[in-house]
């Protein structure tokens, strides 16, 4: 059981390597080495009571089309 009452939040700004992002165009970028891109970093913890192995749990088959 989640407990949503004890939920923290915090964020922070942090800085990221996104050489290896794929929606980046290359050629705008003629550097090869590390492009670093400053953002916020949000940590959310939800305490829960329970066995944790429930969230690795996942059906024997699935896709990832949603729902119809």
């Amino acid at each position: 059981m989640l407990d949503e009452q004890g939920a923290l939040a915090d964020q922070k700004e942090s800085s990221r390597d996104v050489s290896d992002d794929p929606r980046r165009m290359a050629y705008h970028f003629r550097d090869r080495g590390p492009v670093h891109v400053t953002g916020a970093e949000v940590t959310i913890d939800v305490p829960f009571s329970g066995d944790a192995a429930l969230f690795k749990v996942r059906p024997s088959t699935y896709n990832s089309a949603p729902p119809m």
